[in-house]
């Protein structure tokens, strides 16, 4: 990914990032369409709140900035830390805290 993660990313606040690494297999439990294209890997998962929600949402950006191109929505953290590994074998382990709130 080219430079940092922002703190801030489609208008939500950025909880939690993880960028997808080679040993990170897609698990072939989800498959993301964009625009009628099959998405291949994801180069980064973002977890992400927006301001006045409860819930939480997980990001998907797949070249090397940081754009949002897909998004699953989660009643809660622990159910967003979950859908990382749901799609990416162990993503959980890469994942860096912006603002780590209890689980």
């Amino acid at each position: 990914m080219n430079g940092k993660c922002p703190k801030e990313i489609d208008s939500a606040k950025v909880i939690a990032y993880a960028i997808v690494q080679p040993k990170n297999t897609h698990t072939g439990n989800t498959k993301q369409i964009v625009a009628g294209e099959t998405k291949g890997a994801a180069t980064t998962m973002i977890i992400a709140q927006y301001e006045g929600d409860s819930a939480y949402y997980v990001f998907g950006c797949y070249g090397q900035e940081w754009v949002v191109e897909t998004d699953t929505w989660h009643e809660d953290l622990e159910d967003a830390v979950e859908q990382l590994d749901w799609e990416y074998e162990n993503l959980r382990n890469n994942i860096v805290w912006h603002e780590k709130p209890s689980l």
